[in-house]
């Protein structure tokens, strides 16, 4: 959208020279000619910076024992932006299509003292394709072990806190070689 829009300001700029040849009274502030230059400066660079971006289509799917870890996607999603990568909805618009797909599995209940420590481990599939060309450049498995004393669930999202800055590792180091 971007790209389409640069030849309206080959228009805009032709117009402006005519309203400047017919009306003696206009000049460059009411013509707005400033804040014209300034948008297609910053339109420009806009362009740029997106022709230079990584585009990544991200499809996570995280589990707890019980129900949906949402929050997985969200800390990749974090994680990646702060390298300037762009997410799109459909792997066709993207440079890689990323793929996680993660679950809890309880481990063991531990007993000290009368107080019950909950261990799960959670467990990732990583895949990453490149999109040009449709090559699958890495598949991994990771596992992390978190525990809690309130339960499975807390205990799988203590394991989440470990294993989400080792699938952002992975998935840098994939994609800025």
């Amino acid at each position: 959208m971007a790209q389409n829009t640069l030849p309206l300001f080959v228009e805009i700029d032709e117009t402006q020279k005519l309203l400047v040849a017919v009306d003696e009274n206009a000049d460059e502030e009411s013509l707005q000619l400033q804040e014209t230059r300034q948008l297609q400066h910053r339109l420009t660079g806009i362009i740029a910076s997106l022709k230079n971006s990584i585009n990544i289509y991200l499809s996570c799917d995280a589990r707890l024992i019980a129900g949906n870890y949402p929050a997985l996607k969200g800390e990749l999603q974090g994680e990646l932006s702060k390298m300037g990568c762009n997410f799109v909805s459909s792997p066709a618009g993207a440079d890689w299509a990323i793929y996680v797909t993660a679950s809890a599995r309880e481990y063991n209940i531990a007993e000290i003292g009368g107080m019950k420590q909950y261990y799960c481990y959670a467990d990732a599939r990583i895949i990453i394709d490149k999109s040009a060309g449709g090559k699958r450049i890495y598949e991994n498995q990771l596992s992390e072990k978190g525990g809690h004393t309130l339960g499975y669930d807390q205990a799988a999202r203590e394991a989440y806190k470990y294993l989400s800055p080792k699938i952002s590792a992975a998935i840098r180091q994939q994609i800025q070689q």
